[in-house]
């Protein structure tokens, strides 16, 4: 029977698939119909499909899928329900919206039929893993009347007259190495269980072992460790034809002094195991790499309304590596400012620039000109959407007046409240720990990118 025709395979698939989907519903109470304009769930689409494309075109399919799907569930659920949805002044936005959906489901179709053929892929290789250990099981379970038998024997010799000068310890030896190499069979999970249930198995087993001494570890000797091993010298590789291993760079988080107060990522998710495993740091976010000298250019942009005491602020593009995050990009929207807010009038021009370079929407980066460096009210709001897209999403705030930069995002408990929270504009939020330094931030010293500054006027 072929992969394609085999139910049950079929059947883990589809709940594989369903899980996704399902995953996508959430957007429903992410975003919800509290947005007075439809011009949040327009930004909201675009944004989905940046990132289902970007994800795509690095073999992320299961990420993507979920992109797309979230587009469709805006457009085609959440929008024809909105209050100002007939408005004609909305008209070019809903034929936007349209226009995009039908790309999302095409997209959607294509990369469910490529998720069914490798969960089923993955369904089978899954049993027939189990099968080959229940195999192993019963070979080891049908060898047991085997050891019976050498313990009738011994127990004859001990019996007889001819083994008085048979010492007990031998047997017993003889008898725990049998019992450990018809075990072994089953693999390691059937010798615990064995020992588990014969405890005195444990110090025969363990004489027999001795034995067999293992041969000496790396920097050590027969005798002992060698000079340099424990003075922490390094040896010469000698002279064997084998290449001594690099050891990796090691990872510098941002601020790894401190604490992280909730991870953003705790909830088990079906999409964990995404594009490998080699991009992950704390909390199972994947890594971000940030330019050194972003800050320091977006603060030379700035400048003109710090000095009026009105915030700036930026959006962050990113394309993946190797399943990890590289801000390539700092976008300048059209915005207006004040000394305690910013809002972008015009994102078009962002999101054709990120489709046209692969770029996804990686956070965002604003001023505050005399305050601290902290999440408001309204930055909390703000950032849950960025956070609630890709869950690496970071926001940069750069306080003027104490000339000090932090690098946050909202922790898990952060991203419930404020999901949860539907007021507009400036409010109290008086929950402890909504979010924390970022420990999943990289700073490159000498990384490239790019700044496009869409203003009309600075």
């Amino acid at each position: 029977m072929s992969e394609t025709e085999d139910p049950e395979a079929i059947d883990a698939a589809t709940q594989k698939i369903k899980k996704l989907s399902e995953k996508a519903d959430q957007v429903k109470q992410d975003i919800g119909l509290h947005y007075d304009s439809l011009n949040v769930y327009k930004s909201a689409i675009q944004r989905n499909m940046i990132h289902a494309a970007t994800e795509h075109s690095a073999g992320n399919l299961q990420f993507a899928y979920v992109h797309y799907h979230k587009a469709i569930v805006i457009a085609v659920e959440l929008m024809p329900k909105h209050a100002k949805y007939n408005d004609p002044k909305n008209f070019t936005i809903v034929k936007q919206a349209r226009k995009e959906v039908t790309k999302a489901l095409e997209e959607a179709e294509k990369l469910k039929a490529l998720l069914k053929k490798e969960f089923v892929r993955d369904a089978v290789a899954e049993r027939n893993r189990k099968n080959e250990i229940a195999r192993k099981r019963e070979e080891a379970e049908n060898a047991v009347p085997t050891i019976k038998e050498l313990e009738a024997r011994i127990s004859a010799a001990f019996a007889s007259r001819n083994s008085r000068h048979v010492e007990r310890t031998t047997a017993e030896k003889l008898l725990a190495h049998h019992q450990q190499l018809a075990r072994a069979a089953a693999g390691p999970a059937l010798v615990q269980e064995s020992l588990a249930l014969n405890p005195n198995l444990t110090k025969a087993t363990t004489t027999v072992a001795s034995a067999h001494p293992r041969p000496p570890a790396l920097g050590t000797n027969a005798s002992g460790p060698t000079s340099a091993a424990m003075d922490g010298r390094q040896q010469p590789a000698k002279s064997s034809g084998v290449e001594p291993i690099p050891v990796p760079r090691k990872r510098q988080p941002l601020y790894p002094e401190l604490p992280l107060l909730a991870s953003p990522t705790s909830e088990p998710s079906i999409l964990s195991d995404v594009g490998g495993t080699g991009g992950l740091g704390p909390g199972g976010l994947r890594w971000v790499h940030l330019p050194k000298n972003l800050v320091k250019n977006f603060l030379g942009f700035a400048q003109h309304n710090s000095d009026d005491n009105r915030e700036t602020c930026g959006i962050l593009a990113a394309e993946i590596k190797h399943n990890e995050l590289y801000v390539s990009a700092l976008l300048i929207p059209e915005q207006t400012g004040g000394p305690d807010s910013c809002d972008v009038q015009d994102d078009l021009p962002l999101f054709d620039y990120m489709q046209q370079k692969g770029y996804m929407n990686m956070g965002w980066i604003h001023t505050h000109p005399s305050q601290t460096a902290f999440l408001s009210s309204v930055d909390l709001h703000t950032h849950c959407q960025y956070q609630r897209m890709l869950k690496e999403a970071i926001a940069i705030v750069c306080s003027i007046k104490f000339d000090d930069d932090q690098i946050f995002h909202l922790t898990q408990y952060g991203l419930n409240v404020i999901s949860g929270c539907h007021k507009a504009g400036f409010h109290p939020h008086s929950e402890r720990h909504l979010f924390a330094n970022c420990h999943h931030v990289v700073v490159e010293e000498d990384m490239r990118f790019d700044i496009r500054d869409f203003r009309k006027t600075t």
